[in-house]
């Protein structure tokens, strides 16, 4: 469903439901969203579905989205959501890759749009 869906709106719907059942087999589909998705809305709700899911591909995906400053703040935003919902002692190192080389003193329009989130 979430492939052969064309209306943005059924998209994020589908993919947010995706994420919180938890479907290993969505992961290439959301993948797919968060880097091509019609509209950052779609992006966004695809980056966090992968971070209730988990797994290597989707912390990989969330991080080159996150990383990638040519994409709109709101869905750089939403992947670092997606990275929080990923963290867990086991899979923490991936939100200490992004810290690394961040400097946290400046405020960002990605981190005033993230805070508007939380």
């Amino acid at each position: 469903l979430l492939v052969d869906v064309r209306d943005p709106a059924l998209q994020r719907e589908v993919a947010l439901a995706l994420g919180m059942l938890g479907d290993r087999d969505a992961v290439r589909d959301l993948v797919a969203l968060v880097e091509d998705g019609s509209t950052v809305f779609v992006q966004g709700s695809a980056a966090v579905a992968l971070g209730g899911i988990g797994g290597d591909a989707a912390g990989r995906s969330l991080l080159g989205l996150l990383r990638d400053e040519k994409r709109p703040a709101l869905a750089r935003a939403m992947a670092a959501v997606g990275l929080g919902l990923l963290l867990d002692p086991s899979e923490g190192r991936r939100i200490a890759e992004v810290g690394a080389d961040l400097n946290w003193t400046l405020f960002t329009p990605t981190v005033r749009e993230l805070l508007t989130i939380l």
